[in-house]
């Protein structure tokens, strides 16, 4: 069994060999966590900050609004959501979304990313509340 060899091989170890990999096995778990939560981060943003080029492409995003207009097509729904600095059109697939309730209120917030499709910019909507 793979297990049995595994713990063979510990077992043959010296205590200082086994510290060294213990403190290897740390610092890339440490490492993985940095990388992560850096990608989990959602900023704030007003409109205007995107539309302005503040934002990179691809970044997390939270923008909240007005749906100013609404477009449902067959497997999407694009929202043109607006708030006080301009307006931008929100993305939402309806395969993500089952209940697109929230879609009635008037007022939105949206996290997803930041896309650039045929040359101009939009959020591709991860949720929304």
């Amino acid at each position: 069994m793979i297990t049995r060899r595994w713990l063979a091989k510990f077992r043959n170890l010296s205590e200082s060999n086994l510290k060294t990999l213990c403190l290897v096995f740390s610092v890339i778990s440490l490492l993985l966590l940095v990388y992560w939560s850096k990608n989990l981060e959602v900023k704030k943003c007003e409109i205007e900050e995107i539309l302005n080029s503040s934002v990179e492409l691809g970044s997390r995003i939270k923008v909240c609004g007005r749906i100013k207009d609404l477009k449902d097509r067959k497997k999407l729904i694009i929202v043109s959501l607006e708030d006080s600095t301009g307006e931008i059109p929100v993305v939402i697939f309806k395969n993500r979304f089952k209940d697109c309730s929230s879609l009635t209120k008037e007022h939105i917030c949206v996290i997803g990313r930041l896309s650039n499709y045929k040359g101009s910019l939009e959020i591709v909507a991860e949720s929304i509340t």
